[in-house]
């Protein structure tokens, strides 16, 4: 008797949860709602954001150095106007270091590339709040490889461009 009534509850329990399968829960209904809105903003970027996204300048250091030379500071020049005609956007300074020298010294060396960067920016009238910044040292490499020609790609300052809550992304507040 006690096979029966066991078999009886699983077949029972089984068919309830067949019947539950087949109607999705209400999240699952909203989620093709809340990715039509998320491509419908993708859509509202402004061509300007949109812009600044695809052409902001990535700019290269020297070994062991955190100076701007003129062919960055031009660059930097054009990513500043960008930044002055958007007062919404706002810029992630990335700064990096090729894989000589310690982790410590690459970290310390890429923070001061971001910050130069930054104060550059700034000096050229980005408002203070537009740019924020942050030092991966030699742990995020453009190129991979040992040698010059690798070391110089990873010697850099790169931008990841933020708006509302991350445009770069796709995602707005």
């Amino acid at each position: 008797m006690k096979t029966i009534t066991t078999i009886g509850s699983f077949a029972l329990a089984a068919s309830l949860a067949l019947g539950c399968a087949s109607t999705p829960p209400p999240a699952e209904e909203a989620m093709p709602a809340a990715n039509a809105e998320t491509s419908k903003k993708k859509e509202e970027i402004p061509e300007s954001v949109a812009k600044l996204i695809a052409n902001f300048n990535r700019v290269h250091f020297a070994l062991d150095s955190f100076d701007l030379n003129e062919d960055t500071k031009n660059a930097l020049a054009d990513n500043a106007k960008i930044l002055l005609a958007n007062s919404t956007v706002k810029v992630e300074v990335q700064g990096h270091a090729d894989e000589q020298g310690t982790s410590e010294y690459n970290l310390s060396l890429g923070e001061k590339r971001a910050k130069a960067v930054l104060d550059y920016l700034v000096r050229a009238g980005a408002g203070p709040q537009q740019v924020q910044s942050i030092s991966y040292g030699e742990e995020k490499p453009a190129a991979s490889g040992s040698g010059e020609s690798a070391w110089a790609q990873n010697r850099r300052a790169e931008f990841r461009v933020l708006w509302g809550t991350d445009v770069a992304t796709g995602t707005t507040e």
